[in-house]
Protein backbone atom coordinates (compact mmCIF):
# COMPACT_ATOMS: atom_id res chain seq x y z
CA UNK A 1 0.00 0.00 0.00
CA UNK A 2 2.73 2.49 1.01
CA UNK A 3 4.96 1.57 -1.93
CA UNK A 4 2.04 1.55 -4.37
CA UNK A 5 1.13 5.11 -3.34
CA UNK A 6 4.71 6.23 -3.82
CA UNK A 7 5.16 4.49 -7.16
CA UNK A 8 2.31 6.51 -8.63
CA UNK A 9 4.58 9.54 -8.18
CA UNK A 10 7.64 8.43 -10.18
CA UNK A 11 9.65 9.97 -12.94
CA UNK A 12 12.01 8.88 -15.69
CA UNK A 13 14.86 11.23 -14.88
CA UNK A 14 17.47 12.05 -17.56
CA UNK A 15 20.44 11.12 -15.35
CA UNK A 16 19.02 7.84 -14.10
CA UNK A 17 21.84 5.59 -15.36
CA UNK A 18 20.48 2.41 -13.81
CA UNK A 19 17.16 2.83 -15.66
CA UNK A 20 15.18 2.51 -12.45
CA UNK A 21 12.18 4.45 -11.30
CA UNK A 22 12.98 7.28 -8.95
CA UNK A 23 10.37 7.92 -6.30
CA UNK A 24 9.49 11.59 -6.27
CA UNK A 25 9.08 13.07 -2.83
CA UNK A 26 10.52 10.09 -0.96
CA UNK A 27 12.75 12.44 0.97
CA UNK A 28 9.67 13.39 2.94
CA UNK A 29 9.87 10.41 5.26
CA UNK A 30 8.69 9.68 8.74
CA UNK A 31 11.67 9.67 11.08
CA UNK A 32 12.77 10.53 14.60
CA UNK A 33 16.03 11.20 16.38
CA UNK A 34 16.29 10.65 20.14
CA UNK A 35 19.30 12.27 21.79
CA UNK A 36 20.80 11.28 25.12
CA UNK A 37 23.68 12.74 27.08
CA UNK A 38 24.71 10.31 29.79
CA UNK A 39 26.59 11.26 32.92
CA UNK A 40 29.52 8.89 33.54
CA UNK A 41 28.03 8.03 36.94
CA UNK A 42 24.60 7.06 35.56
CA UNK A 43 25.60 4.76 32.73
CA UNK A 44 27.16 1.76 34.40
CA UNK A 45 25.17 -1.45 33.89
CA UNK A 46 26.35 -4.30 36.13
CA UNK A 47 22.99 -6.05 36.24
CA UNK A 48 22.10 -8.73 33.69
CA UNK A 49 19.44 -6.87 31.71
CA UNK A 50 18.72 -3.16 31.52
CA UNK A 51 16.90 -0.84 29.18
CA UNK A 52 19.29 1.93 28.23
CA UNK A 53 16.74 4.19 26.59
CA UNK A 54 13.51 4.11 24.66
CA UNK A 55 11.68 6.34 22.19
CA UNK A 56 8.05 6.37 21.11
CA UNK A 57 7.56 6.53 17.34
CA UNK A 58 4.33 6.79 15.31
CA UNK A 59 4.39 4.38 12.36
CA UNK A 60 2.10 5.60 9.57
CA UNK A 61 1.65 2.46 7.44
CA UNK A 62 1.20 -1.24 8.17
CA UNK A 63 3.21 -2.50 5.19
CA UNK A 64 6.52 -0.73 5.89
CA UNK A 65 9.59 -1.49 7.97
CA UNK A 66 11.32 0.47 10.70
CA UNK A 67 14.99 1.21 10.22
CA UNK A 68 16.75 1.90 13.52
CA UNK A 69 20.28 2.76 14.49
CA UNK A 70 22.31 3.56 17.59
CA UNK A 71 25.43 5.72 17.53
CA UNK A 72 27.28 6.26 20.78
CA UNK A 73 29.93 4.99 23.14
CA UNK A 74 29.67 1.33 24.24
CA UNK A 75 32.22 -0.31 26.50
CA UNK A 76 32.88 -3.25 28.81
CA UNK A 77 35.33 -3.01 31.65
CA UNK A 78 37.49 -4.96 34.14
CA UNK A 79 36.92 -8.48 32.87
CA UNK A 80 38.56 -11.31 30.93
CA UNK A 81 36.80 -13.23 28.15
CA UNK A 82 33.67 -11.20 28.75
CA UNK A 83 30.89 -9.96 26.50
CA UNK A 84 27.84 -7.70 26.53
CA UNK A 85 25.11 -7.44 23.92
CA UNK A 86 23.20 -4.27 22.99
CA UNK A 87 19.94 -4.73 21.07
CA UNK A 88 16.72 -3.07 19.92
CA UNK A 89 13.18 -4.01 20.93
CA UNK A 90 9.85 -2.99 19.43
CA UNK A 91 7.02 -2.79 21.98
CA UNK A 92 9.11 -4.96 24.29
CA UNK A 93 9.99 -7.73 21.81
CA UNK A 94 13.10 -8.24 19.73
CA UNK A 95 12.75 -8.12 15.97
CA UNK A 96 12.07 -11.50 14.35
CA UNK A 97 11.72 -10.46 10.71
CA UNK A 98 14.24 -10.58 9.30
CA UNK A 99 16.44 -11.05 12.44
CA UNK A 100 17.27 -9.31 15.75
CA UNK A 101 19.09 -5.97 15.52
CA UNK A 102 22.05 -6.21 17.87
CA UNK A 103 25.74 -5.75 18.43
CA UNK A 104 28.23 -7.13 20.92
CA UNK A 105 31.40 -5.96 22.59
CA UNK A 106 33.73 -8.82 23.50
CA UNK A 107 37.02 -8.52 25.34
CA UNK A 108 39.58 -11.29 25.76
CA UNK A 109 42.19 -9.78 28.11
CA UNK A 110 40.64 -6.75 29.71
CA UNK A 111 41.22 -6.48 33.44
CA UNK A 112 43.21 -3.29 32.90
CA UNK A 113 41.50 -2.04 29.71
CA UNK A 114 39.34 1.09 29.79
CA UNK A 115 38.59 1.74 26.11
CA UNK A 116 35.69 4.04 25.23
CA UNK A 117 34.69 3.56 21.57
CA UNK A 118 31.91 5.05 19.48
CA UNK A 119 29.95 2.17 17.97
CA UNK A 120 27.12 1.94 15.47
CA UNK A 121 24.33 -0.67 15.45
CA UNK A 122 21.78 -0.57 12.64
CA UNK A 123 19.09 -2.68 11.00
CA UNK A 124 15.48 -2.85 9.90
CA UNK A 125 12.48 -4.71 11.26
CA UNK A 126 9.39 -5.83 9.34
CA UNK A 127 5.91 -6.79 10.56
CA UNK A 128 5.45 -3.94 13.00
CA UNK A 129 1.90 -2.63 13.29
CA UNK A 130 0.79 0.86 12.32
CA UNK A 131 0.52 3.33 15.20
CA UNK A 132 2.57 4.02 18.32
CA UNK A 133 5.71 1.87 18.63
CA UNK A 134 8.01 1.93 21.65
CA UNK A 135 11.54 1.39 20.37
CA UNK A 136 13.87 0.28 23.16
CA UNK A 137 17.66 -0.04 23.29
CA UNK A 138 18.79 -2.64 25.82
CA UNK A 139 21.99 -4.15 27.18
CA UNK A 140 22.27 -7.75 28.33
CA UNK A 141 24.67 -10.66 28.57
CA UNK A 142 26.00 -12.68 25.65
CA UNK A 143 25.33 -16.42 25.74
CA UNK A 144 28.33 -18.60 26.74
CA UNK A 145 30.51 -15.72 28.00
CA UNK A 146 31.37 -14.14 31.32
CA UNK A 147 29.19 -11.07 31.93
CA UNK A 148 31.10 -7.81 31.74
CA UNK A 149 30.62 -4.48 33.42
CA UNK A 150 28.87 -2.55 30.62
CA UNK A 151 28.86 1.19 29.99
CA UNK A 152 26.60 2.97 27.52
CA UNK A 153 27.48 6.53 26.54
CA UNK A 154 30.32 8.46 28.06
CA UNK A 155 30.68 12.25 28.18
CA UNK A 156 29.14 12.62 24.73
CA UNK A 157 25.76 12.59 23.02
CA UNK A 158 24.31 9.24 21.94
CA UNK A 159 21.60 8.91 19.30
CA UNK A 160 18.81 6.55 18.34
CA UNK A 161 17.52 7.12 14.82
CA UNK A 162 14.14 5.67 13.78
CA UNK A 163 12.84 5.85 10.23
CA UNK A 164 9.82 4.31 8.49
CA UNK A 165 10.96 2.86 5.16
CA UNK A 166 9.61 0.53 2.46
CA UNK A 167 10.34 -3.15 3.16
CA UNK A 168 13.55 -4.48 1.62
CA UNK A 169 13.40 -6.44 -1.61
CA UNK A 170 13.23 -10.21 -1.16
Amino acid sequence: MFLEKLLKNTCDCPYNYLNTKIIVGFLVSSHAECLFSFSPLLIRHIIILLIVQDCVFTKNFSDTALRVSWTGVLRIYKCTSCCKRWYFTFNGAECSAPLPIDGIVHMWQGNTQDLHRVRHIEGHCNNIHKGKVRVGFWVGNCPHNTPGDAYTGYSSVSRIFIEEVPKAQA
